[in-house]
């Protein structure tokens, strides 16, 4: 596991600012909503950073091409699909789940359409940059899983934030 080390390392820092921020803030006696704002941005940031050091920077794929047919490797099993096929789907699912839910506790006015549009669009960064550095290749059952996993962390956050 070749990129264990920088993740640690980023959530190193991560547990460093954020208990920096809430001593910080709680000293000053800010409200515990402005902690928590300032929390989930912190997170968000991390997370984000990590994210693109898990798909682009130390993904050790050296191959460049596109696949734009859905779930073409599932196609030929139809009663029988190994669970190594299904985890790489899974992983993209949860991968994503953080950045749904994180990301309408940033924005002021959180809709679902958004939350999922955003996801749409950062796995297509995120699978362009793939792409044009030979990171991996142009995936769209990645950025289907990827936005299915975004639209599972906000149907989370709205479900928690209508209690």
């Amino acid at each position: 596991m070749f990129y264990i080390k920088p993740i640690i390392c980023i959530f190193a820092v991560w547990f460093f600012i954020e208990i920096t921020i809430v001593l910080f803030l709680r000293k000053k006696a800010y409200q515990l909503s402005i902690i928590v704002y300032f929390s989930a941005v912190n997170t968000f940031i991390m997370y984000l950073i990590a994210l693109f050091s898990l798909t682009i920077v130390y993904a050790r794929s050296h191959i460049k091409g596109i696949n734009l047919i859905p779930f073409q490797d599932l196609t030929p099993i139809y009663k029988h699909i190994p669970y190594d096929m299904l985890e790489g789907y899974i992983l993209n699912v949860l991968l994503f789940v953080p950045y749904g839910y994180l990301l309408p506790y940033i924005k002021k006015k959180p809709f679902l359409k958004q939350t999922v549009l955003y996801s749409f669009l950062l796995s297509l960064c995120i699978e362009y940059f793939q792409f044009l550095f030979k990171r991996g290749i142009f995936d769209i059952d990645d950025l289907i899983c990827n936005t299915v996993g975004g639209l599972i962390g906000g149907m989370i956050f709205h479900i928690f934030r209508n209690r």
